[in-house]
């Protein structure tokens, strides 16, 4: 077991007080020197001090019960003090001493003896006490610069937070503004430009179907979305991509088993596609990419895949910024109840699988 630090110096103290008082007495008194008197000596000193200094501290802590028990304390150490000074006489006389003391002589002796160590006890107790202010006022001062560096820390979070939240307050602002006046130009748009020119016609309403299913107030069903409207969602993207591209864009869209009556978290399945878009080469027909979309009323789990052949213009996209983005928000989400996966099955080909539960409803669908 690790001795204490105040103990060990405490014990060398000691040490080195009676190495000195040991040589001292002994060039003074010589023929009279006596060691096994100075050790009984000595542990009467040893007692007077602790003594004191422990009635010290018990006076500071019961004082406020009564003004009786410092007296006390003091009262029984200086008592047991002359006890053994009493003890030390005698064994002085057994080992060949000539001096007894007197009862006046006994308790003047005594009371020397321990005015002497309740000085060095005073001195020991203000260096202590001395010393516990310092150590206190240290970490007084320590905490306060690390409240000050907190409150300053706190106080950039907080203008930190305030130009977020006016940034967040703008970007919102400008979300409402600007796809509402969209969503109404583009039915302008369609509106005058159906009769003379279909294709465009048709394209502009499919970009304003996807507008406002990105405008959707999903809160109104749950904070879920009909599985038919996302499907749909993700025809009309991969619609007017057809329209963009022509003959040249070769992708299929698969759908196996039964959406209607089902709901699942909305916006799922679009960071996907958006991904096949943005790095797949959906051109090359000997490569066509898939989108298959399968609906297990057994699991009640819909597995969404795509599968596309890479573009030599860009690099490893796999766990991209979009892919890590909806991660996160599937772990909120679901917890480990789903899976997403991305993979390559050849040097070609790359495949993204996303499996999620869906929930059955009664809500009945809007138009």
């Amino acid at each position: 077991m690790q001795i204490n630090k105040k103990v060990k110096f405490h014990f060398f103290a000691w040490i080195i007080y009676i190495v000195i008082f040991l040589i001292v007495d002994f060039l003074f008194e010589q023929k009279k020197y006596n060691i096994f008197k100075e050790f009984f000596v000595f542990g009467i000193e040893i007692w007077i001090f602790y003594s004191f200094v422990n009635s010290f501290f018990f006076s500071k802590r019961f004082i406020k019960y009564s003004v009786f028990l410092p007296v006390l304390f003091f009262t029984i150490s200086f008592g047991i003090s002359l006890l053994l000074n009493y003890f030390r006489n005698q064994f002085a006389l057994y080992l060949g001493g000539t001096w007894k003391f007197t009862t006046i002589e006994l308790i003047t002796d005594t009371f020397g003896f321990y005015l002497q160590f309740a000085i060095y006890g005073t001195g020991y107790l203000f260096f202590k006490l001395s010393y516990v202010k310092m150590e206190q006022i240290k970490i007084l001062e320590a905490e306060r610069l690390v409240m000050e560096n907190l409150k300053l820390e706190l106080l950039n979070k907080n203008e930190l937070l305030q130009k977020n939240l006016l940034q967040s307050e703008n970007d919102f602002l400008r979300a409402q503004i600007n796809p509402h006046f969209l969503y109404n130009s583009l039915n302008y748009f369609y509106a005058e430009t159906f009769e003379a020119l279909p294709n465009v016609g048709d394209s502009i309403m499919m970009l304003s179907d996807i507008m406002r299913y990105s405008l959707t107030d999903f809160k109104k069903t749950g904070d879920k979305a009909f599985l038919v409207d996302e499907i749909e969602n993700i025809e009309n993207i991969i619609k007017i991509n057809k329209l963009r591209f022509g003959e040249s864009l070769h992708i299929d869209f698969i759908v196996e088993g039964v959406a209607a009556g089902k709901q699942i978290v909305p916006m799922m399945f679009i960071t996907l596609v958006e991904n096949m878009f943005k790095h797949g080469d959906l051109q090359d027909a000997s490569y066509p990419a898939t989108i298959t979309c399968k609906i297990d009323a057994t699991t009640q789990k819909v597995t969404f895949i795509t599968l596309n052949k890479r573009s030599k213009k860009v690099g490893d996209t796999l766990g991209g910024l979009g892919t890590k983005n909806i991660k996160k928000r599937l772990e909120l989400l679901y917890g480990n109840d789903f899976t997403l996966d991305f993979v390559e099955e050849d040097i070609a080909l790359y495949k993204a699988t996303l499996i999620i539960p869906f929930t059955k409803t009664a809500i009945t669908q809007s138009a």
